[in-house]
């Protein structure tokens, strides 16, 4: 009986699991790939500043490459007014020249279209965000003079962290500024090589409200021009700026003349 039982036990096949150390190692991947995943609605467009923002910059590069870092909130619980870019071109015989993104005319398929929409979505939310340096110089100063207050009151403790928040918010918001810049002067390039004969172009934002429903009951168009408002200057680039910049905005030479002034 014993040795038929043996017998059985050694002609069972042979199973097909993984050694426990490939297992391991899988389900970490697994996990780390799901934490990535996970961290594209987590942190964008709403991120925390000590734990969900420095992740999700960490994996940032892998992000980009799985096309992974979106956030759906963007559209819920109820979606806000859009936003487009008008890039308008001076040529070299004075002529001038309009295009816009998104245009859903142009921009096919779909999901092209629903990239230029975002790239304007970003650049009105970094604007938007951000403001104007005479505006974070007050808020700055009146923390500066909060700081005084604490020292020579002796709060030594509080007068440190209030220190160390007013030098990453002059860090922050200088990273900020430099981003937008980038941000802008690369859609300027990649507008101006679109159009060889185009000495400079001028980008301009416009921002489109949502109608009311019934106004869109009564016949009102999407489109309609009441519901844009007025043109924003953004940014002006020429070729030479634009060809000339490097990886840093040079210094002697900004290739934008930004007005976060005006977005406020």
């Amino acid at each position: 009986m014993a040795s038929e039982n043996h017998s059985d036990r050694s002609t069972e096949p042979a199973g097909d699991s993984l050694a426990p150390t490939w297992r391991t190692i899988i389900s970490v991947l697994l996990l780390g790939y799901l934490g990535v995943l996970l961290l594209g609605p987590l942190s964008n467009p709403i991120a925390s500043e000590h734990l969900t923002g420095p992740m999700a910059r960490a994996v940032a590069p892998v992000h980009r490459v799985l096309f992974q870092g979106h956030g759906y909130r963007f559209f819920a619980p109820e979606p806000g007014p859009g936003h487009f870019v008008e890039c308008r071109f001076t040529m070299k015989d004075g002529s001038e020249s309009v295009s816009r993104f998104p245009n859903r005319d142009v921009h096919r398929p779909r999901l092209l279209y629903h990239r230029w929409f975002m790239l304007a979505e970003t650049i009105f939310t970094e604007l938007d965000g951000t403001p104007d340096t005479e505006s974070f110089a007050q808020a700055q100063a009146a923390l500066r003079r909060e700081l005084a207050q604490l020292r020579s009151a002796g709060k030594l403790k509080p007068a440190k962290q209030l220190s160390a928040h007013i030098n990453l918010l002059d860090r922050e918001y200088e990273r900020t500024r430099k981003r937008i810049e980038k941000l802008l002067r690369s859609v300027a390039t990649a507008a101006l090589s679109q159009q060889p004969d185009a000495e400079k172009v001028k980008l301009v934002l416009f921002e489109r409200s949502i109608p009311l429903p019934s106004d869109v009951t009564a016949g009102a168009k999407l489109d309609d021009p009441q519901y844009l408002s007025p043109p924003l200057s953004i940014g002006t680039f020429t070729r030479e700026s634009v060809e000339a910049s490097s990886d840093s905005l040079p210094k002697n030479k900004p290739a934008t003349n930004l007005s976060l002034e005006e977005i406020q």
